[in-house]
């Protein structure tokens, strides 16, 4: 080995980039009703406290009566399951939900969703949204044109699941789902809702309905 190959190998840097690994966080609200960066409102896998980092999904249960989204988060996934009634709120405008993973619903409880804002609050979320059990509440109009993925999700409503639409143009239409740009709408055994009173809907205004 000469001297010059001697100082190319000193020369020689390895570098070591270290990754943050998504975790799997269940809520607990210790800190506050609010879901952002910083507040340590989690439990990792380990059970330590922790914060909300984009990527980590999620499981959200327990008795916490209300949830406001205060960042732009983009989890892997969502799992609400829980057997009350949990109101969850967000300004459109200025707070959304993004990424691709699935939103799920389970549990004999009621999630409200109640978004406001000149802008979706889904406009940037493409995965798949299923009520598998209780039901899924969308209230706010022009809110939920992206939610359930933008020509590529879909919504399926589980047995025991139940889909309320509160307002018709939930979905940037007057005609109840033809605004949704979700690919697909798959009704097994479930309930689908259109207005405030929680009616049975039984027109031809859902967009690629397969009951």
């Amino acid at each position: 080995m000469n001297a010059r190959t001697k100082s190319a190998l000193l020369l020689l840097t390895i570098t070591v980039v270290s990754a943050t690994l998504a975790r799997d966080l269940s809520w607990t609200g210790a800190s506050s009703t609010i879901w952002n960066m910083t507040a340590q409102n989690w439990k990792d896998e380990a059970g330590a406290d922790c914060a909300f980092a984009n990527d980590d999904g999620v499981t959200i249960g327990g008795a916490t009566p209300t949830l406001t989204l205060a960042a732009n988060v983009r989890p892997s996934r969502i799992l609400f399951d829980f057997s009350s009634t949990l109101a969850f709120g967000f300004d459109g405008e200025s707070k959304f939900l993004s990424g691709i993973g699935s939103f799920v619903k389970d549990g004999a409880g009621t999630l409200a969703l109640t978004a406001t804002g000149g802008k979706q609050a889904f406009r940037d979320y493409n995965g798949d949204v299923t009520v598998q059990s209780g039901a899924l509440v969308l209230s706010g109009a022009n809110q939920y044109a992206s939610f359930g993925g933008v020509n590529t999700g879909t919504f399926f409503i589980e047995n025991g699941g139940t889909l309320q639409v509160v307002h018709r143009n939930c979905f940037g239409k007057v005609d109840a789902l033809d605004g949704c740009l979700a690919s697909v709408f798959v009704k097994k055994g479930g309930a689908f809702q259109l207005g405030p009173d929680g009616s049975s809907h039984t027109g031809n205004t859902i967009k690629n309905l397969t009951l």
